[in-house]
């Protein structure tokens, strides 16, 4: 099971890499970009059942579960240090300009792309589904198209050496806004077809967890570091992780994704 780990891993991660550097792909492409496209390959060319039949099974069984798992936790914390790099607290009121921006341009595509759902569904209606219902389809066509992929683009930012950069840390904050708002936006879609999802919980919750992140624990955190009040022998990282992966797991379970909690 070890070696089958860690050649999945170096299948996975350093494969791509390593071509892209010898063909020199990643002076046109971000390393995120190879890697998309390699695991395409993977599952089109018939590599992946060629690999299970050495125990390298990347479909299901133990060995995903896995680097799934690693996978979150590398994500996290990818999206933790980003945030860390972009947080416009500190930075003057124009840094927080990234909410107007995010609430106009996620509104804007929201509303064209369910105003484009809807004619879709009025033309071809069988798109819909066996919920038949025609306003959660058409929102949900609206967020498909609203929102874009935060960790590809924090990978792509760090490749195109943008990221902490003004442009950026506003991509950054802008994406992360978003994802709050599509996950809200589908609470209420769900809400519609669900009896058993109730948006307002989602609500409340969130700005609990909110008002707990900013007002108790961002003060406290801030208090001890600043001045070395830590229990003697504790590590700092090993607390900042343990915040992380907590955070991420009160997001989760609010019904909102848990790298908004690794970011917060």
């Amino acid at each position: 099971m070890t070696t089958q780990f860690y050649s999945a891993l170096i299948l996975c991660l350093v494969v791509p890499t390593v071509i892209g550097r010898i063909f020199r792909i990643n002076k046109l492409f971000p390393v995120v970009f190879l890697q998309l496209l390699f695991g395409v390959l993977l599952g089109s060319t018939g590599l992946l059942a060629w690999l299970k039949g050495f125990g390298i099974d990347l479909v299901q069984g133990p060995l995903l579960h896995s680097l799934s798992g690693l996978g979150w936790l590398g994500l996290s914390l990818l999206i933790a240090l980003a945030g860390l790099e972009s947080s416009p607290v500190g930075q003057g009121k124009s840094a927080w300009r990234f909410i107007l921006i995010s609430i106009a341009g996620f509104g804007t595509t929201c509303s064209v792309g369910s105003w484009f759902g809807f004619h879709l569904a009025q033309h071809f209606p069988d798109v819909i589904g066996t919920k038949q219902d025609l306003t959660a389809f058409s929102l949900a066509m609206g967020l498909a198209l609203s929102v874009t992929a935060l960790p590809v683009l924090i990978s792509v930012l760090r490749d195109t050496k943008l990221i902490g950069s003004m442009i950026g840390n506003l991509a950054t904050n802008c994406a992360l806004l978003d994802d709050l708002w599509m996950w809200l936006v589908l609470g209420a879609i769900l809400s519609m077809v669900n009896s058993s999802v109730q948006i307002e919980w989602v609500l409340f919750s969130l700005l609990v967890y909110l008002g707990v992140m900013f007002f108790l624990i961002r003060p406290l955190l801030q208090f001890l570091f600043e001045h070395n009040r830590l229990p003697e022998g504790t590590d700092g990282l090993l607390v900042a992780i343990s915040l992380i992966c907590l955070s991420s797991i009160a997001t989760d379970f609010i019904g909102l994704h848990s790298i908004f909690g690794a970011y917060v």
